[in-house]
């Protein structure tokens, strides 16, 4: 199979655009073999990943999402005024409080816990990325 890369970019770009941006570079591999755009093999994921970059480098391609490579920074305010401002879109409710059960949706890698946070967590819904001990099966 010849690889076109213009295309696989273009194929690759559109995938990023559907996911609105919060893609991961796996996902967007996934999407590429499954369309038939790619063959899969290692090599060729070492391959997309070095023509996404220069592309993104380039300015030519969107961001990815790369969880191992995020900077993890609590929240910080100017001052109590922009703190205040902030307080609405901070709140909100456990709406598992008093229930005896809880709905939980585990992902067993990191590229899928990205993307069902952004689903779920508008409505409450936790995102661990490993199953936690309280649900695994002894």
């Amino acid at each position: 199979m010849r690889v076109r890369w213009s295309e696989v970019e273009e194929r690759a770009r559109a995938v990023v655009a559907e996911y609105g941006g919060e893609v991961t570079l796996r996902q967007c591999w996934y999407r590429l073999i499954s369309a038939g755009a790619l063959p899969n093999r290692a090599s060729m994921y070492r391959r997309l990943s070095s023509h996404l970059a220069r592309a993104r480098r380039e300015g030519q391609f969107p961001d990815l999402v790369d969880a191992l490579r995020e900077i993890h920074q609590p929240p910080a305010y100017a001052d109590v005024g922009e703190l205040l401002a902030a307080v609405p879109d901070l709140f909100r409710l456990d709406r598992t409080a008093g229930q005896a059960e809880a709905l939980w949706v585990c992902a067993e890698k990191d590229t899928l816990r990205v993307q069902l946070s952004g689903w779920l967590g508008p409505l409450g819904i936790p995102v661990p990325w490993q199953e936690p001990q309280c649900c695994q099966n002894s």
